[in-house]
């Protein structure tokens, strides 16, 4: 017992100690008032004379020395300084989902105890090839790991001195960028004549000079978009979202052979779908939402057969979604909805099979769901509310693989549970009887004048004995004898009304018994 005791006043006496200060090292502090002045914020505890204990997103060891950073989703902006290196003992750090951009500090290969690196959802880049080489032979941290080929470069040779300045940017692509402020109305820093990339801001070049980024988005930029963009032929990113560009979108745009992302969402374009941009198969990334375009998707937009992230959304397109949209595979993200789409969904889309988020809402969308879309088991996310789509009729093509779990079967749940009950099976080869003959078109699914489909605002199907989603009985079902549908029912309600006399008669033997106990008490009272 004397032992219990003090354990007991040893750990009251822990609960109540002060934590421990753990003042940072020198080189430490310097290194995130570095990171406080180059992003334009202030973390609590980053101060002089501050400490590990009460500072915020980072840890140290007993030394002060930082072993982990976590910035992530911080609203930061600006790059990242490359005084960096001095945190050698850091394990981890995430930069994910800020505003930065730049490349990723050379120096930070002499960072060998780093084993967790993320930079997922920021615009930073690995080196480019010409800066300096600064890592360590063999080295197997989370930086080289991540820029595995200019890791791999340095290997090869000893390090470099780094050139004397960025290659400057060569007098056209500058003219270029004068250009643009003009157009734009704004000045940015380093854009001016004889500037260089290593200080020009918002931009990046590769060792000829020649602009290869270009990110400017949210910068109150107004005008339109200048055709003399067609002439930055090294551009691989071009990112204009959330400004209040207007005009159309140049053709010559599609003279950027190199271009992958593409952002011009959320100003106010106008025109229609330029049909030069669907001939552009480098793109991986097109978000064109939140503008004024109008007319129609061009079939041609199959062209794009690299595209991974397609956003069209609030805008003014009108027509048919184009079948030819279904044979880009690569894509795992289409936003169509906000917009005057009308006609039914192309069945071929089942061959979208890496598709994760599909929205077609708000358009004047019409017909089924297709069945096959059973097979799209990526699909988490669907969105048809404010169309009149509904569920596959329960007599479609079934094609629903077992335990599905897709956004599709999460939707059309009857659909589908009466699918994975048996394999699938073709649909049944005559037409239910109508009194009109059913019409279908190319990319009309047939139609059925009666029965009707429910509604897709349903919350659960009918009653078995008048399900307006089943075909009318064939002859081989009628006759005057009952369906199986109609017993099953009848056998349903019998189950329910058994259930119910059981449960009238247990309450009768309830209250029979307490009025015998109540009356049995009294008597033995008046007996005393």
């Amino acid at each position: 017992m004397i032992w219990l005791g003090a354990l007991l006043v040893l750990t009251c006496l822990a609960a109540v100690s002060p934590v421990r200060c753990v003042p940072f090292a020198p080189s430490q502090l310097q290194v995130l008032l570095d990171f406080q002045q180059a992003w334009g914020r202030t973390f609590a505890g980053w101060v002089t004379g501050g400490n590990c204990s009460t500072a915020t997103q980072v840890k140290c060891d007993a030394q002060g020395m930082l072993t982990s950073m976590d910035l992530h989703n911080q609203g930061l902006s600006g790059s990242i300084p490359s005084t960096i290196s001095s945190m050698v003992s850091l394990t981890y750090l995430s930069f994910e989902l800020n505003n930065l951009t730049g490349h990723l500090p050379p120096t930070m290969g002499s960072l060998t105890r780093l084993s967790y690196l993320n930079i997922s959802d920021t615009k930073i880049m690995c080196p480019p090839d010409y800066s300096t080489c600064v890592v360590p032979q063999n080295a197997s941290s989370a930086f080289c790991s991540m820029c595995t080929s200019f890791c791999a470069t340095c290997a090869e040779a000893p390090a470099t001195a780094p050139p004397s300045s960025a290659p400057p940017s060569s007098s056209p692509q500058m003219k270029l960028l004068l250009d643009f402020q003009q157009a734009w109305g704004r000045t940015f820093v380093g854009w001016v004549a004889g500037g260089n990339c290593s200080t020009a801001e918002y931009v990046e070049c590769d060792a000829q000079g020649m602009v290869t980024s270009i990110f400017l988005e949210f910068q109150g930029l107004t005008g339109s978009i200048p055709s003399s963009i067609s002439s930055m032929v090294s551009l691989t990113h071009l990112d204009l979202y959330g400004n209040d560009l207007s005009g159309s979108i140049p053709s010559g745009i599609a003279n950027l052979l190199d271009l992958c992302y593409l952002s011009l969402g959320n100003n106010a374009l106008t025109g229609s779908f330029p049909s030069s941009i669907a001939s552009m198969s480098g793109l991986t990334y097109l978000d064109l939402r939140r503008n004024a375009l109008t007319g129609s998707i061009p079939s041609t937009i199959a062209n794009m057969s690299n595209l991974e992230y397609l956003n069209l959304g609030n805008n003014a397109l009108t027509g048919f979604i184009p079948s030819t949209i279904c044979s880009i595979t690569s894509l795992t993200f289409l936003y169509l909805g906000y917009n005057a789409l009308t006609g039914p969904i192309p069945s071929t889309i089942s061959n979208m099979t890496n598709l994760t988020f599909l929205s077609l809402e708000l358009n004047n969308l019409t017909g089924h769901l297709p069945a096959t879309m059973g097979s799209l088991t990526r699909l988490s996310d669907l969105y048809i509310s404010d169309t009149d789509i509904t569920c596959p009729p329960k007599y479609s093509t079934c094609v629903v693989p077992q335990n599905t779990s897709s956004a599709f079967c999460l939707m059309c749940t009857f659909f589908c549970s009466t699918c994975s009950a048996a394999p699938p099976i073709a649909p049944p080869s005559f037409a239910p009887p109508s009194s009109a003959p059913p019409s279908s078109s190319p990319e009309t699914p047939p139609s059925i004048s009666t029965p009707t489909p429910p509604s897709p605002t349903t919350p659960s199907p009918p009653p078995p004995t008048s399900n307006p989603s089943q075909p009318t009985a064939s002859p081989s079902q009628s006759g005057g004898g009952l369906s199986a549908g109609t017993i099953a029912g009848i056998a349903a309600a019998a189950g329910v009304a058994v259930l119910l006399l059981l449960l009238l008669l247990g309450l009768m033997v309830f209250k029979r018994c307490h009025i015998q106990g109540v009356e049995a008490s009294g008597k033995s009272g008046t007996d005393a």
